[in-house]
């Protein structure tokens, strides 16, 4: 699946079909970044953040953000992470410091923190696809402020509780421990859970990353609005949304 990223890489920089021809506002304001559910969106939501850094309207930037909104049954809750987007010359960079509290099994804590890592890892490869580098950590808190809470097993993993060994007693593949850090973490950056009955929004097929955390995470995605609402704070100066009770 590398091997097929890495091609998809070489024809966005090198096939004038997917250059940036046109201002990034101007091709939200006509319609013509559009969503598509396959290995063709990949390719268009790269092209989408390709077409901010290109835009020389849209001057280099750094913006922290705390409004990140967890949405379930109809109600929108406020994240706890802070985190900041910058536009670098033509990076796309998202710094997210996170700070977690460990309240599972002690005798699996290395276990968890292990899988932590690995999650990392694959959220920092995840939105690389999208040409956006995440500056990620995670580091322990010292006192009761903190992001996240671990644990070695959960029956209800969300945004705020995360579970990475076991689901309700069920052990979870490393697959679904990587997609549970991806899909939570893409929380904190303002993405709603888009599976049936979660949310007031749209609900997304099952190969988009906020619908389904169990297959394989190279047959995973998110579409281009996803992507335009992550780096909207830089790319067009969007605003925070509200939080409703």
């Amino acid at each position: 699946m590398r091997t097929r990223y890495a091609l998809a890489l070489i024809l966005l920089t090198s096939w004038p079909a997917w250059s940036t021809k046109m201002p990034y506002r101007a091709a939200l304001a006509q319609g013509t970044v559009k969503s598509y559910d396959s290995l063709s969106d990949i390719l268009n939501a790269h092209a989408v953040v390709n077409s901010c850094l290109q835009d020389e309207s849209i001057e280099d930037s750094y913006k922290e953000v705390s409004c990140s909104i967890y949405e379930r049954g109809c109600r929108s809750f406020s994240g706890r992470a802070k985190y900041a987007i910058e536009k670098r010359g033509r990076e796309m960079i998202i710094h997210m410091p996170m700070v977690y509290k460990y309240s599972g099994d002690e005798t699996k804590r290395t276990q968890v923190l292990k899988n932590l890592e690995d999650g990392r890892l694959c959220t920092i490869d995840f939105y690389a696809r999208y040409n956006i580098t995440m500056d990620l950590s995670f580091t322990e808190a010292t006192n009761f402020n903190y992001d996240i809470r671990l644990y070695d097993d959960s029956p209800a993993t969300n945004y705020i509780s995360w579970a990475l060994i076991k689901d309700n007693s069920r052990v979870m593949p490393k697959r679904e421990i990587c997609n549970t850090v991806i899909h939570e973490l893409s929380h904190h950056l303002g993405l709603p859970d888009t599976y049936a009955g979660a949310s007031c929004r749209l609900t997304r097929p099952s190969s988009n990353m906020m619908t389904n955390v169990y297959w394989d995470t190279d047959r995973l995605h998110l579409d281009n609005d996803q992507i335009e609402q992550i780096v909207g704070y830089v790319c067009k100066d969007a605003a925070c949304p509200g939080v409703t009770p």
